[in-house]
């Protein structure tokens, strides 16, 4: 099998995109940079600019005289990870840039440890730790943690590096929701008030014709992420992490009683609201073909959706798309991301906030820059701050490893520590005309000429992420108990098959409070067996 599985996979090789391929490359020249790439939504040209001007650097050409690169790509989401057992004489690269690796990359995974090497190293020409320059919750997830460990350990290896800061949130046509009289809301009531208003309408205003407003296809996580997101919001982040670490904060034991944290069912209770097939709120994409997402995000566009939970990517996605728009039209509607309303069950837990009016004021404040809100406490004030920082982030899954065989290994690891300069990172912000790399850069200050060229949305997310004190909720698979434990908070299924399925709340007050108590039910049965086998699993 393992001899079959190599020939696919040479097979692939040969049919894989390439750039620099023209001459051929010694495979053992430790001068040599062979790169693959997963092509996914940030597309792969900024890794090809990125390659064009490391080269072009004074201390590279000193140091690699004879520097050979050789770049290819493809869009099969499996080979990153494939490429990791596969021998040199398949895997010729030196980096080889993935997605969801951050569960496999580990120490006896055939890869380059990189702790030393890229973390603790110096960014060239920066006075500034590769590891400092990070922003610091993709450190924490980059970590690698084995079996019996958690989060808050020290003596931190990393065997990866992210490429893609994987930001996400919700995206909104600004221009349906401004023709309606709409304002972008702060909060999950006000979004599903807007929702409720628009089916209302029914259609019948010429500036938005549907009566749903949440567009979405079927085979999309993309909800998860305000999922996550509220959940951390309304749990806090440092809850949210105890919940991958077992930890029951009430006793702080590793307890299946962390499946008790009401956070979990307040985020799935707003998902109910906005998605569920009976509120008929949100447009679901019958297709489930590798187009869904495109045709989708298209529709978001061409303003037959107002709302789409999404990620930075989706402007690069959205391009050719937009441009047909304005060859045909003229224009184009405005496409832009928000930040993720605050859930507005948190005022259950700040007692100084009455309503969810006043919490509203109380985000607008915080997003204006004021530090206090009359008559709510500074705890409080405090505790919607926390949360309107936190976000969520596919970035920690966007992974790049070197094998350990690779003939090329300095090289790598200095194109790695290249890419957190501020050289790079504005390549790849003007190549991805927005998105970003997942460092501590300020386009706005460093680049104002730069920074009024890209997309509105990308304008808009970059702009408040530099303003904002992020918290980026770390990778779940940097858990061990996750990694090797196989920890879940939706073991028993994804809430979002029983909304948009339509599934019937039965005897419970909710469709998200059944799932909620059936997945407490899961890890508790037969004293705790399930929960005890995980923990068992994940030496702890």
């Amino acid at each position: 099998m393992k001899k079959i599985a190599a020939v696919l996979l040479s097979l692939v090789l040969v049919a894989a995109t390439c750039a620099g391929c023209g001459t051929k490359i010694d495979p053992n020249d430790p001068q040599k940079l062979e790169i693959y790439l997963y092509n996914a939504g940030y597309g792969y040209e900024w890794c090809e600019a990125l390659l064009d001007a490391f080269q072009q650097e004074d201390w590279v050409k000193e140091k690699y005289p004879d520097l050979k690169v050789n770049f290819e790509k493809d869009e099969l989401q499996t080979r990153a990870q494939e490429l990791m057992s596969a021998s040199k004489k398949v895997n010729k690269y030196e980096i080889v840039m993935g997605s969801s690796l951050e569960g496999v990359l580990t120490p006896d995974s055939g890869v380059e440890n990189l702790t030393e090497s890229v973390y603790n190293s110096v960014v060239p020409g920066e006075d500034v730790l590769y590891k400092d320059k990070l922003i610091p919750s993709f450190l924490t997830s980059a970590a690698y943690l084995d079996k019996g460990a958690q989060q808050n350990g020290n003596d931190k290896q990393y065997y990866q590096i992210n490429w893609g800061s994987g930001m996400t949130g919700l995206v909104y046509n600004e221009d349906r929701l401004t023709a309606l009289g709409f304002t972008v809301p702060n909060t999950t009531d006000e979004l599903v008030k807007i929702m409720q208003d628009v089916k209302t309408l029914g259609g019948k205003n010429p500036a938005y014709t549907q009566t749903t407003s949440l567009v979405t296809y079927g085979a999309s996580a993309y909800c998860m992420y305000l999922y996550y997101t509220w959940w951390a919001q309304y749990q806090t982040v440092d809850e949210y992490i105890n919940f991958y670490n077992g930890i029951d904060s009430s006793t702080m034991s590793r307890s299946p009683e962390v499946f008790r944290q009401q956070g979990l069912l307040k985020a799935m209770e707003v998902l109910e609201k906005i998605m569920h097939r009976d509120n008929g709120l949100t447009w679901l994409n019958p297709s489930t073909g590798r187009e869904a997402y495109r045709e989708t995000q298209n529709r978001l566009q061409r303003g037959d959706g107002i709302f789409m939970a999404n990620g930075d990517w989706v402007d690069n996605e959205l391009a050719s798309f937009r441009e047909g728009l304005i060859k045909v039209n003229g224009r184009a509607d405005t496409v832009k991301m928000m930040r993720t309303p605050v859930i507005s069950g948190i005022i259950e837990r700040t007692p100084s906030i009455p309503d969810d009016a006043t919490l509203s004021k109380v985000v607008k404040a915080i997003d204006e820059g004021e530090t206090s809100y009359k008559g709510v406490t500074a705890e409080d004030f405090a505790a919607i701050v926390a949360a309107r920082n936190v976000v969520y982030s596919i970035g920690p899954g966007h992974n790049a490893y070197i094998p350990s065989y690779a003939s090329g290994k300095e090289v790598a690891v200095d194109f790695l520590r290249f890419m957190a300069t501020d050289k790079a990172n504005e390549i790849y912000i003007r190549v991805t005309n927005g998105a970003s790399l997942p460092f501590k850069y300020d386009l706005k200050e460093k680049n104002p000429d730069l920074f009024e060229q890209i997309s509105p949305l990308q304008q808009n997310r970059l702009g408040y992420f530099a303003q904002m004190d992020v918290n980026i909720l770390p990778s779940q698979a940097s858990f061990p108990l996750v990694r090797y434990g196989g920890l879940s908070s939706m073991k028993t299924g994804s809430p979002l098959t029983e909304f948009t399925g339509g599934t019937s709340k039965g005897n419970y007050d909710s469709v998200a409070q059944m799932v909620f108590e059936r997945e407490y039910k899961y890890w508790t049965d037969n004293n705790n067996a399930n929960w005890r086998s995980t923990l068992s699993q994940a030496g702890m």
